[in-house]
């Protein structure tokens, strides 16, 4: 048991699978998936979030340099600006909201990774509460 036809013997290594022939396959572990996906989380909520900050800021410099025509302009250049404003506050609503959505499918897609593991591991119970809280996070990203 355990040897292949050519002679070749599977030696069994906690959280590596070693192949015959000298190949190895590292195996991660359920907190390596966690940290990556939770770091790769982090990541696009914070790349998301200073997008959206920049927008702001952008809108808000907008509408502070429509103030600053003069009322003898004979071209409708505040409402120009203030519009533009109007459009980069927008903008920024917007990509916080994704920002926030791809958070939250990036939980789904951890927690789909998850039962894939456990799938593969045969630990049935677990892989099916993986999925449902899969199929729960893009439920919630969807709305």
């Amino acid at each position: 048991p355990g040897a292949y036809p050519n002679g070749n013997v599977l030696p069994v290594v906690p959280a590596q699978i070693v192949g015959a022939g000298g190949l190895e396959i590292k195996r991660e572990d359920t907190q390596q998936i966690k940290n990556s996906f939770k770091k790769l989380s982090r990541t696009v909520g914070c790349s998301g979030i200073c997008a959206s900050v920049m927008y702001c800021i952008m809108g808000a410099l907008f509408f502070w340099y429509a103030q600053l025509i003069p009322d003898q302009c004979n071209r409708n250049f505040d409402a120009v600006f203030n519009m533009l404003g109007l459009w980069n506050a927008i903008l920024g609503v917007v990509c916080a909201g994704f920002a926030v959505t791809a958070s939250e499918m990036l939980g789904a897609m951890t927690h789909a990774a998850l039962a894939r593991k456990y799938e593969e591991e045969g630990r049935v119970p677990e892989a099916l509460a993986e999925r449902e809280s899969a199929e729960k996070d893009v439920n919630c990203a969807k709305k």
